[in-house]
């Protein structure tokens, strides 16, 4: 958020950047709705793939063109969460087709608790890099890491 702060020093400015992040959830719920529309058309795997890609892309475009105007920020960041909610939505389901049914009050609990501890960790590790190096540098790592995402899936 410094990187926007420190281009745009008034408050109304980084207020609609919040309310944008607050739009982005009617990104993502949005893609939870067209999930299974999407799913009955292309199987998961070409789904999941093609959502690390949207929302790779996105991230470093981005920071590509957060200089040019903001709207592409929120464009890219609703593109992004978009994908994100279509791919939430298919890893819920699948995670109740595979394990028998006498497991599948173990394997949620287990993927519960392991995205819970996945995602303070990462907002840890994220806030600290970026204090240490840039916004802009951590955010392209969070892109390349969806693409790399995308890759390994193909």
């Amino acid at each position: 958020m410094d990187l926007f702060r420190n281009r745009h020093f008034h408050a109304l400015f980084f207020g609609s950047l919040f309310t944008n992040i607050g739009d982005s959830v009617y990104g993502a719920l949005a893609g939870a709705a067209g999930a299974d529309r999407i799913s009955r058309i292309f199987p998961f795997g070409k789904i999941l793939a093609a959502g690390f890609l949207l929302s790779g892309l996105s991230w470093l475009f981005m920071i590509l063109l957060c200089n040019v105007s903001i709207r592409y920020v929120y464009t890219l960041m609703l593109v992004s969460e978009l994908s994100f909610g279509a791919i939430n939505v298919l890893f819920s389901a699948i995670f109740q087709q595979l394990p028998d049914e006498q497991m599948l009050g173990r394997v949620n609990t287990i993927n519960v608790s392991l995205l819970s501890l996945a995602m303070p960790a990462g907002s840890l590790i994220g806030g600290v890099m970026a204090k240490i190096t840039s916004v802009q540098l951590t955010m392209s790592f969070f892109g390349i890491g969806c693409l790399s995402w995308h890759c390994f899936i193909c």
